[in-house]
């Protein structure tokens, strides 16, 4: 693994010298920084500005000399530079540059942000920014270190870091965390990147005594295969979640496949973010909920299989629906457990499961019956639901139980202070909602690669803001197939006059399907004829090969019970990615698709189409033949080895691959092509 980098004086300074405070407006941000910097608990802390006199009542000195930790640089863009020259020749160990202005306003902008890397480079001082809020650090001596624009701070220490690439929602985490009462113990706003970004923090904080659980709103993952396996060391000690920005429709007209717009850079995104075994969020609220799991050290359930607890019945049927809606399996209670619950329950609670056990329970039968759910061999994990009812028996119950087991226990709550209060202290967490609840459940199976794939709202597809393709190629659907050796292909002819398409019909099969060539998405423009007979293959022929590029591919028309979708793009950051899904020509509409990294590891492409909420398709649903999965792996291999062995195709479909009595065969193809390595 990449050697760690030393940034202790980034998060663990104990001089700082702030440039940009002014002398006569302590409205400026640098001034702000500069109160923050006073108020931390370092030893030393230096005002660098070109105007003799004091800020904030401390005395200015004109360049740094005799070093520092950290510099915090504040100043005006064009002044950006000769503070981090002087930061840098005064013996600054690390700086933070927190002007905008750079990177992210275009060229010239992107030429001023090298330029300061290259300062630092030279002097050997890693920096965090430009563009940014921001580090806010516990200190290893006690009291906090804030280096950061933000104030009035109200924070617990504790084990939560945050890195975030936007400044915005740092302010968001900082909040939230204050709101649920959860300890932090370090938060980075990174900017634009320049030199220290996310996978080089997150090398470091695999060392980090204090760190116990990572969060990370990302925008971008640069990084790539790199951050993927820097994520992958530390994850299994440290859980880390992840909340990925860009994910909609924004950037899907650079697509030219269906494909790229179902799977997109999201879509590699996402596989990376599970090889890495971190957990992802589709929301904020939903990545706030995964933080405060995480930080109360719940283990991994063994299974999906999830038991409601409840004394008030409505909620724990929403806990229900969504469980299911996630693929998580409430089971039948064993005989025992039923038993057990029988003989201390009203006569009217609910044993099944969910298990209601009314408002009339008693409270000494709370003991009995919730250990009896908690050691049910059926039962991997338990969600408590309690609305209203302030009855303490209850929460002792569970805590004893989840104790006693260990086995992994979430719980909503409302208007429940003592429930509450004494969940919290046996380290149960609590969720706004009940679904949420069942959502944080099914999180803490997502902490293994193979685990839970969890099916967030809205398609992925590429990364907002992606401009339109340029030199880009897709070849014809003869050509594509050729690209894409191992195919099980459907029988079919290219034809370049009526001649060959007459001894093509007489070759094939009828019923045939005749199609233009040289044209993208051909059904939606009328271009693909099925279930055609000899005689209408020839009369279309004409029509469609004027429509094309003049040659017509005639095949045999497959009647299916179902169409898949199987392809791949090259992801910018992460490289090539395979993606499998549902619906064929329909895949967009179905939006159930599932991404894979190339090469797939043990176990991925199985997992993934386990994912699917299709997967009961591909297993011979209601009678119909299962599919060959060893060919669909096979028709997944091509597309990976292709994309490992051909640098200039940047997105595949083979879209639809038609199921006709369990055989997989690809009807159609599309190989899209750039610049080598693009």
């Amino acid at each position: 693994m990449t050697e760690t980098p030393d940034l202790n004086t980034l998060f663990l300074p104990r001089s700082v010298a702030v440039y940009g405070a002014s002398t006569r407006d302590p409205s400026r941000l640098g001034n702000r920084l500069l109160r923050n910097a006073i108020d931390s608990a370092l030893d030393e802390v230096r005002v660098i500005s070109p105007i003799s006199g004091t800020a904030e009542g401390l005395r200015t000195t004109r360049s740094l000399a005799g070093g520092v930790d950290l510099a915090l640089i504040s100043v005006p863009a064009v002044s950006v530079e000769a503070a981090m020259a002087d930061a840098a020749a005064g013996g600054a160990r690390a700086a933070i540059v927190l002007t905008s202005g750079f990177g992210e306003t275009g060229h010239e902008g992107r030429a001023a942000q090298e330029r300061l890397r290259a300062i630092a480079s030279r002097a050997g001082m890693p920096f965090l920014g430009p563009n940014c809020m921001g580090v806010i650090s516990w200190l290893d001596g006690g009291g906090w270190m804030n280096g950061s624009y933000f104030w009035d701070i109200d924070l617990a220490p504790g084990g939560v870091t945050m890195l975030s690439q936007s400044g915005a929602f740092g302010g968001m985490f900082l909040s939230e965390m204050s709101r649920r009462g959860l300890g932090i113990c370090r938060f980075a706003s990174l900017g634009n990147a320049a030199d220290i970004d996310e996978t080089k923090i997150l090398r470091w904080l695999a060392q980090d005594d204090q760190t116990r659980v990572i969060g990370l709103f990302a925008e971008a993952l640069p990084g790539g295969r790199g951050f993927v396996e820097t994520v992958r060391s530390i994850s299994g000690e440290r859980p880390v979640v992840v909340l990925k920005a860009g994910k909609t429709a924004t950037g899907a007209r650079a697509a030219i496949s269906h494909t790229g717009s179902i799977a997109g850079s999201h879509g590699a995104a996402a596989a990376a973010i599970r090889r890495a075994g971190a957990m992802e969020a589709q929301t904020a609220d939903e990545f706030f909920d995964l933080l405060a799991l995480a930080a109360s050290s719940m283990r991994t359930p063994a299974g999906p299989r999830l038991a409601v607890v409840t004394i008030s019945g409505g909620p724990s049927v929403l806990a229900a629906d969504e469980a299911e809606r996630l693929g998580l399996v409430l089971p039948r209670l064993a005989d025992s457990t039923l038993r057990a619950l029988e003989a201390v329950a009203p006569s009217f609670a609910a044993s099944g499961n969910p298990v209601d056990l009314t408002p009339q329970c008693s409270p000494e039968a709370y003991a009995p019956a919730v250990d009896a759910v908690y050691r049910d061999p059926t039962v991997d994990g338990v969600v408590v639901i309690d609305c209203g009812l302030d009855v303490g028996e209850l929460a002792d119950a569970v805590a004893a139980a989840h104790k006693n087991t260990n086995k992994p226990t979430v719980a909503f709550v409302a208007d429940t202070p003592v429930v509450a209060g004494r969940l919290v202290a046996a380290g149960v967490p609590l969720l706004p909602s009940p679904e949420r609840a069942v959502r944080a459940f099914a999180s803490l199976i997502r902490r293994s690669p193979r685990g839970l794939s969890m099916r967030g709202p809205g398609r992925s597809q590429t990364e907002a803001g992606t401009a339109e393709p340029r030199g880009l190629t897709a070849l014809t659907e003869w050509e594509s197939k050729q690209r894409l050796r191992g195919l099980p292909l459907v029988p079919e002819r290219r034809t370049r006059s009526l001649a060959d398409a007459a001894r093509a019909v007489a070759e094939l099969r009828a019923p045939l399907v005749a199609k233009a060539s040289g044209v993208a998405h051909k059904s939606e423009q009328g271009l693909v004829r099925l279930d055609l007979s000899p005689e209408e293959v020839l009369d279309a022929w004409q029509e469609l090969a004027d429509a094309g590029d003049g040659t017509v591919l005639v095949a045999e028309f497959v009647r299916g019970e179902l169409e898949l979708v199987v392809g791949g793009l090259r992801d910018p950051h992460f490289g090539p990615a395979v993606t499998i899904g549902l619906g064929g020509t329909a895949a967009e509409i179905f939006d159930d698709t599932a991404t894979v990294l190339v090469p797939p590891e043990p176990g991925e492409v199985e997992s993934a189409t386990r994912a699917l909420r299709g997967a009961p398709l591909l297993h011979g649903y209601r009678g119909a033949k299962p599919i060959d999965l060893d060919a669909l792996d096979a028709i997944v291999q091509a597309v990976a080895d292709a994309l490992v062995e051909q640098d200039e195709i940047v997105e595949i479909d083979c879209n639809p691959v038609i199921i006709s009595e369990g055989a997989p065969r690809v009807a159609d193809a599309l190989v899209v092509i750039g610049s080598s390595g693009q």
